[in-house]
């Protein structure tokens, strides 16, 4: 048996090679073995927080944030992912000191700076997490995050011109496919609340264009094309997104309605009946005119038979 700094490098090294085969009880042992041989492994203990993060043990994961952070209380970064996981567990106060000691050792980190300002704009301090928001996208022109926080400031705020152009600067800016589909799809939401629903279409498109996989710009097409009554092109974008997430009862429940506005009546009542079968409260909790749909498409089934 070696020593015990020898000990503890082995079964850290065991348990990243578990955590890269996705085997994260396992991992998770060896780092807590790790720990025991050698409690002041800051990489073990650094791992061990992330790895409960990861597995949604978020009050396991504060403890070794803590943990950690008394071996090394200068990790930025740790103070950072310890923000997120008390923001996990709705404790935003604490979450943002930590952000902000994050910031304190690391004044340019773009992610503090957006986490912060997230969280100061969910406790209604929007002028202070604007500034945040700015001050990352200088810094990191291509965090879609923060182009979608300052957005969303902007837009309670009534400032709609003004967050069409920060969300076409990001969209320009950000090289990542799937979150610039997401720019392009948030741009697509901010025009059909402007009122331009052929804009809407066409950003909503761009976006399934860039990133093909993404069920919500389907979604979102789907409901623009249906405001338009262009109702077979909705019915495509919606049989499309059925194909990669088949158990969205709203999917179903939405494709149900634009049947029924063709007058396809039992298309509609199969449609709806697979919602309700997915989530039996999805037409009560969904959108008005499903139900009332659902109600006609049951009536002219009663009536043909």
């Amino acid at each position: 048996m070696g020593s015990p700094q020898d000990e503890a490098s082995a079964e850290y090294s065991l348990g990243l090679d578990y955590a890269a085969r996705g085997e994260l009880g396992k991992a998770q042992e060896a780092f807590e073995r790790a720990l025991r041989f050698q409690p002041d492994h800051i990489e073990a203990q650094y791992d061990l927080a992330r790895l409960q993060a990861r597995r949604g043990a978020w009050h396991e994961a504060v403890a070794a944030f803590k943990r950690l952070l008394e071996l090394t209380p200068d990790f930025a970064q740790a103070h950072s992912e310890l923000g997120l996981a008390l923001l996990a567990l709705g404790r935003p106060a604490e979450a943002i000191e930590a952000f902000e000691a994050a910031l304190q050792r690391k004044p340019d980190d773009p992610f503090a700076m957006t986490n912060l300002a997230v969280s100061l704009q969910e406790r209604g301090e929007g002028r202070r997490a604007c500034d945040l928001f700015e001050q990352a996208i200088q810094i990191a022109p291509w965090m879609e995050e923060a182009y979608q926080g300052l957005t969303g400031i902007l837009v309670a705020a009534g400032n709609l011109a003004k967050a069409e152009a920060v969300l076409v600067a990001g969209e320009k800016a950000v090289r990542d496919a799937a979150k610039r589909a997401r720019l392009q799809l948030s741009l697509g939401f901010l025009r059909a609340e402007q009122g331009y629903l052929d804009e809407a279409i066409h950003w909503f498109q761009t976006s399934l264009q860039t990133d093909p996989s993404s069920c919500d710009a389907n979604v979102a097409l789907a409901d623009a094309l249906t405001e338009a009554q262009r109702y077979p092109e909705a019915i495509e974008a919606l049989q499309a997104a059925l194909e990669r997430e088949p158990r969205r009862a709203d999917v179903h429940a939405r494709l149900g309605s634009v049947f029924e506005s063709l007058g396809r009546h039992a298309e509609a009542l199969a449609a709806f009946k697979l919602a309700i079968a997915i989530d039996p409260e999805c037409l009560k909790t969904g959108r008005p005119d499903w139900s009332a749909s659902y109600k006609r498409a049951m009536t002219f089934s009663e009536k043909s038979r």
